[in-house]
């Protein structure tokens, strides 16, 4: 079961005012779920997105994070985000709206859409099981050079020509700030996808807690 955090107990962790935490939440800097209006921090996330921004932890944390899993696609999950209903007739109207539904400030939605069609003109993205990793070819200026994975879970299927033939519902879209990150995340995405029981979990469409939650697990070894 994942450890969630309130405001107070991640001011005590990251030691730094309340005032700024709330900031950060406002301007989509800082991962977060809202839960009966309140925000609320799974501490694995907030573990990887202290890391990933070169933040030092209070001592409560430390104790915890030998279990934890801090690889490139862990930190990544946790400094992108989940989203769900997103809808579009076909592969390219979704890879169109698709940045429109991020917080980016170093590049336009429009020009990463167009990225996003140029990359997958050129060779299909989807790996099977209903699942596309959309991508630019190049790194990209996100914040803080760190890449990022946003989940998207689309109420309905799209043709994608995937290798095995199924329509995808799921993608993991990964941006990449430096090229040494982009291939070791791909790797990672489709050595979770060939474990038993994955498929099943992603087509549930889990909240972002619970997803972080499960892949960690699966990543732990």
């Amino acid at each position: 079961m994942a450890q969630m955090l309130t405001i107070p107990e991640v001011v005590n962790l990251l030691r730094v005012p309340e005032t700024t935490i709330r900031r950060w939440i406002q301007q989509g800097e800082f991962p977060c779920t809202i839960r009966n209006g309140k925000p609320l921090i799974n501490q694995a996330t907030l573990i990887s997105w202290a890391e990933a921004k070169h933040l030092r932890l209070g001592s409560s944390a430390l104790g915890k994070k030998r279990n934890l899993v801090s690889d490139n696609l862990m930190t990544a999950l946790g400094l992108g985000g989940t989203h769900y209903g997103l809808v579009g007739e076909d592969r390219d109207a979704v890879l169109r709206q698709l940045p429109e539904q991020l917080k980016l400030n170093k590049i336009s939605p429009k020009k990463l859409g167009t990225l996003l069609l140029e990359r997958e003109n050129q060779s299909s993205t989807a790996l099977g099981k209903g699942v596309a990793v959309p991508h630019p070819r190049y790194p990209i200026p996100i914040s803080k050079s760190q890449s990022r994975v946003d989940v998207f879970f689309l109420p309905t299927a799209v043709e994608w020509d995937a290798p095995d033939g199924q329509p995808v519902k799921i993608l993991f879209l990964l941006l990449s700030a430096e090229s040494s990150h982009h291939l070791k995340i791909l790797s990672q995405i489709a050595g979770l996808l060939r474990q038993a029981g994955v498929e099943d979990f992603l087509h549930q469409a889990p909240a972002q807690d619970e997803l972080l939650d499960y892949i960690q697990t699966k990543t732990s070894h």
